[in-house]
This record gives structure tokens, sequence and C-alpha cells, in this order.
């Protein structure tokens, strides 16, 4: 009987998870990241993620930057404002690896919608981290 009922339980949340899921990461998501990224107090890297999506979309944009040359890394995330239109946001990251120096740097951003946490679009560019 134990086995009966969790083998209900675990289709009702498969299939309700399935369902969910379906409808997520709508097409109309778009990922772009500027060209010049910031580094403030060396401990940190402002990037400009613009993101449009449906205002109906509810998540949040992770970025992580790569530097090369010494090889640090800082990774950061923040809400989405989604407005139907193009929305510019400063995503601020924090220096995981260090040290942050001047020069050229790998961004990943990737918008994931909330709460299927389902990525509903993505960039990757090479910029120029600036004071």
């Amino acid at each position: 009987m134990r086995k009966l009922l969790l083998s209900v339980v675990l289709v009702a949340l498969f299939a309700v998870g399935g369902a969910a899921q379906a409808s997520a990461a709508p097409a109309d998501v778009h990922v772009n990241i500027g060209p010049k990224a910031v580094l403030a107090g060396g401990f940190f890297i402002s990037v400009p993620v613009t993101i449009t999506c449906p205002p109906t979309f509810g998540g949040f944009v992770q970025v992580a930057v790569s530097e090369v040359s010494p090889g640090a890394t800082s990774v950061g995330n923040t809400g989405v404002v989604c407005t139907g239109r193009a929305v510019t946001q400063a995503v601020t990251t924090f220096l995981q690896t260090g040290p942050l120096v001047l020069g050229r740097a790998r961004v990943e951003a990737t918008v994931v919608e909330f709460p299927t946490l389902t990525v509903a679009g993505a960039a990757t560019r090479q910029v120029s981290v600036v004071l």
C-alpha cells in the first residue's frame, strides 16, 4: 500500500512539474550584453545586460564574468524587470577568485524563470573591463 501511495504522489508531482515547465520559458525572452563592463574597487564588476521579456514574465538574470588573465571570476544576479520592451539593467558581480583587473573578459548572462527555474534566454560575449 505504501509503494502504491508513493507512486501516486510521485506521478502527481511529475505531472504538475511537467505542466509548469511546458508553459515556462517564453520564446520572446531576449538577452544582450553590453560591450563594456565597469570594474569598481577591485572586487565588483558591473555588467550592462539588456533583456526583453513580456510583462507577465518573472525571473532573474545570473551573470558570470571570467577574465583569462589573471584567471579571475565574478558572479552576480538580480531580478528581471519585464515591460515587453528592452530594459537595460546593471548587474553587479562579486569577486569569486581574483584579482579582477582591467582588460578583456568573457561574460555569460542567463535569464531564469521563477519559480520553475527554467532557462528562458542566454547570451555570451567578450567585453572590455574598464574603470
